[in-house]
């Protein structure tokens, strides 16, 4: 990989079309504040290497988990053009509406596409990306899109696909030049963050069984550490991760053989087939980071094309036992070690913001709590919307919240203050049970679980599409305290069965 002053040089070879770009977005946006028409093209494109994704339960439902974006409509003039791959089911957008209480006005700015009602199909075997850029009656009906008035594009991942959709549908989007794609790898991310912020030691760029050996021999030598992690550049949600310990004499030999014994996240993954992927997307080697009262807390950013950021929010992430997984998440994150990860977070949005990197972006991290002291590790840059992105902003829309700078919660307007655990992973014990979203919504309304207006509490629940299928669902549990949304979810768990 090139240094750091020829992706400049890069840059400065293509500011004009950026430029462009960033005005344009600019401009919609200010329309938008000021309550001007403005139509937001919500693409839901899930673009991800299926191999890195085949474990994940109800996958080709986390479309839906995008949901929360029509609740864009609350503001004044705002049309959402909500297109997905496949169709959304009536009683998930009724879910919605009720929960973010949407007006008759406000329900008429709300329009659904999908790739499996435009072609009558439901057997979709290519990214929703390509559809949108390479099936003729998918393009005419995504053109007519465009050419309402002030338009611009809200993706839920940022790829090269996104990128030529905007740049062939003439539609303004938080991108920047294509070096994102390297920068939003594992490899790119400490690459990008050297002397911004703190990261486990490692070494990336590597893309052979030969380059991770001489990794972990060299990393061995400088830190004596014995248990490690490697990562595919472009895993997702944990599942391009495998960990492996050093047995005590450590030579090249003995390394191959704990590479061979690798512990991998997906149960999908083997050997085999994780360095095939190695070779094709690169990786990084890293020690796994020790020490009492471990935590991973992640931070949520809105860059913006103005050149100015917005923290909106952080959280305690909810991890499987490999620590890797993400499941869900607590918000805020907990006092202890919120003002370390915020600093921080501060000045890798500045480093961001430099690259012309824009729109949502998640940072993980890692906090270690010894003698009073919190050490802190940068552990991942998510370029995209992620897992704390749809609970935040549907529990943000249906209290009609702010963030409180004090405590870190949810402020409505009414003056409650409200916190909140998301859960993705809701699933049902009995998968041979017959399942009907309608009965599931009636049930969860009956138990005085659904969200409620008046209290403000409740819970609101996302990727409803695999209901059926799949016997998965997920849910945003909001509340006063810990305690109390502890019952509420446990309630929703039971009373799934």
């Amino acid at each position: 990989m090139e240094d750091l002053e020829n992706i400049q040089i890069d840059f400065e070879l293509n500011k004009n079309i950026f430029s462009e770009n960033n005005n344009s977005l600019n401009s919609v946006l200010e329309l938008q504040k000021r309550g001007s028409e403005v139509n937001v093209v919500c693409l839901s494109s899930m673009t991800f290497d299926s191999i890195l994704t085949e474990a994940i339960v109800g996958l080709k439902h986390y479309e839906t988990r995008c949901l929360w974006e029509i609740s864009k409509v609350k503001k004044s003039g705002t049309v959402v053009h909500f297109f997905s791959k496949y169709k959304i089911r009536h009683e998930a957008l009724e879910h919605f509406y009720q929960a973010f209480d949407f007006s008759e006005e406000e329900k008429n700015r709300v329009f659904l596409y999908s790739v499996e009602s435009i072609l009558g199909e439901v057997e979709l075997d290519i990214d929703l990306s390509d559809y949108v850029l390479k099936n003729e009656k998918v393009r005419r009906v995504f053109k007519s899109i465009t050419l309402s008035k002030n338009c611009y594009l809200e993706c839920f991942v940022l790829t090269a696909k996104e990128l030529e959709i905007s740049k062939v549908y003439n539609l303004p989007s938080f991108w920047m030049h294509h070096r994102v794609d390297y920068f939003k790898t594992k490899s790119g991310n400490r690459f990008l963050l050297k002397n911004v912020t703190k990261v486990p030691d490692g070494i990336g760029d590597l893309y052979s069984i030969e380059d991770v050996v001489s990794a972990v021999l060299r990393l061995h030598r400088k830190t004596q550490s014995k248990k490690m992690v490697i990562k595919l550049n472009d895993g997702v949600s944990g599942d391009g991760n495998g960990f492996f310990h050093l047995p005590e004499k450590v030579n090249v030999h003995s390394i191959r053989q704990s590479l061979i014994e690798c512990k991998f996240v997906s149960s999908k993954m083997t050997y085999t087939k994780f360095f095939k992927e190695f070779a094709k997307l690169g990786g990084v080697v890293e020690i796994f980071v020790e020490g009492p009262k471990k935590a991973s807390p992640s931070v949520q950013l809105f860059l913006k094309p103005d050149m100015t950021f917005e923290i909106l929010s952080s959280h305690e992430q909810v991890l499987d036992d490999s620590g890797s997984r993400f499941l869900g998440a607590r918000f805020p994150a907990y006092n202890y070690h919120r003002s370390e990860i915020t600093l921080e977070a501060e000045k890798v949005a500045k480093k961001l913001i430099e690259q012309k990197i824009f729109g949502i972006v998640g940072l993980d991290f890692l906090t270690i709590s010894k003698a009073n002291k919190i050490e802190t590790y940068l552990i991942e840059i998510n370029l995209r919307k992620g897992g704390t992105t749809h609970p935040y902003w549907t529990a943000k829309a249906a209290l009609d919240a702010s963030t409180c700078e004090l405590t870190g919660r949810l402020k409505s307007s009414s003056g409650n203050f409200r916190l909140y655990h998301s859960n993705d992973n809701l699933l049902v014990r009995d998968q041979r049970r017959k399942r009907s979203l309608g009965d599931f919504l009636l049930k969860m309304r009956k138990a005085g679980i659904s969200y409620d207006h008046k209290s403000q509490k409740g819970a609101i629940f996302h990727m409803l599409n695999s209901w059926e299928p799949d016997g998965k669902i997920g849910a945003v549990f909001i509340g006063e305290s810990d305690e109390e949304i502890e019952f509420l979810q446990n309630q929703a768990i039971k009373t799934i069965g």
